[in-house]
């Protein structure tokens, strides 16, 4: 799992470095050095959009849709809703992954960061 998780988040902060202000002046309070939380990998259905994604993702967002697409699988997707809030046809189509934050692949108990599906 580790691999996957450090390889995001180095990309995502090479993106979260390139926005202008006032973003950059927020990004610029996160401390990456971040340890890293051994997490199982749970796959979901709405994984198999992930190509799609990564086909349509501008040049600044590409690297991280591609490493998304073609490792993913491997992280700790999650679900907060089911069946009965919202349907079965949403429940395949959703899902996210926290990269960072108090549940994510890295501790950090000031900001969260992740990807949403």
């Amino acid at each position: 799992m580790g691999k996957i998780a450090q390889d995001l988040l180095g990309e995502m902060q090479d993106f979260l470095s390139t926005l202008g202000e006032p973003a950059r002046s927020f990004v610029a309070g996160i401390d990456w050095d971040m340890e890293e939380r051994p997490l199982a990998s749970a796959p979901l259905a709405c994984l198999r959009h992930l190509d799609a994604c990564a086909a349509i993702a501008d040049a600044a967002t590409e690297p991280m849709a591609r490493l998304l697409a073609e490792r993913g699988a491997r992280l700790a997707w999650g679900q907060t809703y089911g069946p009965a809030d919202f349907g079965q046809a949403f429940v395949d189509n959703y899902g996210w992954v926290e990269l960072f934050g108090t549940r994510g692949h890295f501790v950090n108990d000031r900001i969260a960061a992740g990807f949403l599906l």
